[in-house]
């Protein structure tokens, strides 16, 4: 068993939680109990979307046994994950890039609307989705361009807005979100890997096969919010107008369609949580669906840090934000390792001997390399000895120098899971 504060200790964690939230393992089987016997209307084919793509039709094909062979498939997913499925016969595989679009995503979207016009009539499709796909299915609608649409999202990310808020403008102004894909098939089964807190269908992905829970007013009142109705008024004029509203519950586009959540957050805290126990660690408490400021968030866990004893630890799991608007010029780093800085801050306050780990399951920490971090007590004190101050850092948004510093920064690349973020303290002394 790896000491608690090593690097295989926290690379260990990582590889343990990825393991937990494998989508070839989770789809395979619900591939199983649900198609493996055929459906009323014919099977069409297999649509898989987002940076889980390659791993969630790895599944799919397995689950599907002898009928795979004759399957029609259309994977969308890193460039890195997608480019072996190219040997497969009967399959379109295209690349996607995140977390904003490019030209080449917007081709590659039109593609797969065409795949699915082309192959919906003929029966079921089973559908795989997980998160990236909104980037991934970019389809600007009336005059509006990809590249405004992109600094209207980057602009939202930056000051620190919710995934809800970002995808009720991007279902307003895109042609492949809100619910528009609905009804392009006979029938339609989504399996779904969540990345969005409370597992929101309408959310993840920007819910392109579900009823939209959002308005064109809720649109229009987040651009508002973000100071974004003046340097953005065409797109501000675009979700305004009633006439781009989406489909809402009733629509008889979504009789046919079914949706399970096959993986969530709450999937990887509960395989973290057991990680640690497997170590000998009583978990004290376990805060979900945390959201806000890494901060805040662990200024919020003080009392339970103050109160941890030796061997016991607290995990968290959620969706940190980062307003970057004020971020050093150079600066690294992303929500997960600003988590760690800040949680290393309370635990020193709190004057105990703990650990600080968190984890950007997709692999890809904000603009870092990194996938998220770790701090022990000794190394956030000798990096301090050094001129380096984990709230200097983490106020500039650094947090990825800090890391480098002290030696804790951990390195994935793209995962092919993305589950949103978690994170934990355990106490040492």
């Amino acid at each position: 068993m790896e000491q608690i504060g090593s690097r295989g200790w926290a690379e260990g964690l990582m590889r343990g939680v990825l393991g937990a939230c494998d989508p070839a393992t989770c789809v395979r089987e619900a591939v199983k109990r649900g198609l493996g016997g055929g459906t009323s209307v014919g099977f069409a084919g297999i649509l898989s979307i987002g940076k889980a793509a390659a791993g969630m039709a790895a599944g799919a094909i397995e689950g599907l046994g002898s009928l795979a062979d004759r399957t029609q498939l259309c994977v969308m997913g890193p460039e890195e994950y997608v480019a072996a499925w190219r040997r497969r016969d009967h399959t379109l595989a295209l690349e996607g890039d995140h977390p904003l679009s490019t030209a080449r995503n917007q081709v590659h979207a039109e593609q797969v609307l065409g795949w699915l016009r082309q192959h919906g009539p003929k029966g079921e499709v089973l559908v795989l989705l997980s998160g990236g796909a909104s980037a991934y299915l970019v389809s600007p609608m009336g005059r509006l361009k990809r590249e405004e649409l992109d600094e209207v999202y980057a602009a939202i990310r930056v000051r620190g807005g919710t995934i809800e808020e970002l995808n009720s403008i991007r279902k307003h102004c895109e042609g492949m979100k809100g619910g528009r894909l609905a009804g392009l098939a006979r029938s339609t089964r989504v399996l779904v890997m969540s990345d969005v807190l409370g597992d929101r269908l309408d959310v993840i992905s920007s819910g392109p096969f579900v009823a939209d829970l959002s308005t064109c007013e809720d649109a229009a009142a987040v651009m508002r919010k973000y100071g974004l109705d003046r340097d953005f008024p065409a797109v501000l004029r675009h979700v305004s107008d009633a006439e781009h509203e989406t489909p809402k519950r009733g629509d008889q586009r979504f009789a046919r369609v079914t949706h399970e959540v096959l993986i969530s957050n709450a999937t990887a805290v509960r395989a973290l949580q057991d990680l640690l126990r497997e170590q000998g660690i009583e978990i004290q408490a376990s805060v979900q669906e945390v959201r806000g400021e890494p901060k805040m968030i662990a200024q919020d866990a003080r009392d339970v840090i103050r109160a941890l004893k030796s061997g016991e630890g607290m995990v968290f799991g959620g969706e940190p934000t980062v307003d970057a608007r004020h971020a050093a010029t150079g600066a690294r780093g992303g929500p997960s390792q600003e988590w760690v800085l800040a949680l290393a801050k309370v635990i020193e306050e709190c004057g105990v001997h703990a650990t600080a780990w968190a984890f950007s399951t997709d692999g890809q920490d904000g603009n870092s390399p990194y996938a998220g971090g770790w701090l022990t007590s000794s190394m956030a004190k000798q990096a301090r000895n050094r001129g380096f101050a984990t709230e200097e850092f983490r106020e500039k948004h650094d947090a990825s120098s800090f890391l480098e510093e002290a030696a804790g920064e951990f390195f994935t690349g793209p995962t092919g899971v993305n589950v949103n973020h978690v994170a934990c303290v355990v106490r040492t002394a």
